[in-house]
């Protein structure tokens, strides 16, 4: 179960964007919704529904700015998209994860401590490498120069 936990977690937090499009983060929260499904009881937090609806606010008002402007760029608004699945799924699935009697919260804690820790090291390789920043530049939708002695790991950008 703990590398599920660790696929799901791998993909949420740097799921690559593939040909710039498609953008995979949003498979870890699928994946959690498929292992969720197995579960008899899903609970709720109340925490949790004023998050969703917070989350669903701010796309309905970038919905309502990209609608008034007729604008093309729909880039805020399909990543508002993203933000409330990735929130909505995930965040159901750590929570009844952590409830249940197959994984407790510290293996949980160290699962995302190691998803962490392959980026890090990600990092170090690419700073030793600089080729596989060149291969995972594409991946993951970096568009900046890429500068000696840096790397982006498995994210999108330095910051």
């Amino acid at each position: 179960m703990t590398i599920f936990v660790f696929i799901i977690a791998a993909f949420a937090l740097f799921g690559p964007k593939v040909g710039g499009v498609l953008d995979l983060s949003a498979v870890g929260g699928i994946l959690g919704l498929v292992l969720l499904s197995g579960y008899k009881r899903i609970s709720v937090s109340q925490e949790y529904v004023v998050v969703v609806v917070l989350v669903g606010l701010v796309l309905a008002y970038s919905t309502l700015a990209v609608l008034i402007d007729q604008a093309d760029d729909m880039q805020p608004f399909l990543r508002h998209v993203r933000a409330l699945l990735s929130t909505a799924l995930l965040s159901l699935f750590f929570y009844n994860l952590a409830l249940s009697d197959t994984i407790n919260a510290a293996v949980l804690v160290k699962v995302l401590l190691a998803v962490l820790l392959l980026n890090a090291v990600v990092v170090l390789v690419s700073v030793w490498n600089p080729g596989i920043q060149m291969l995972l530049a594409d991946m993951y939708g970096f568009d900046k120069s890429i500068r000696p002695l840096r790397s982006f790991g498995l994210t999108s950008g330095y910051d």
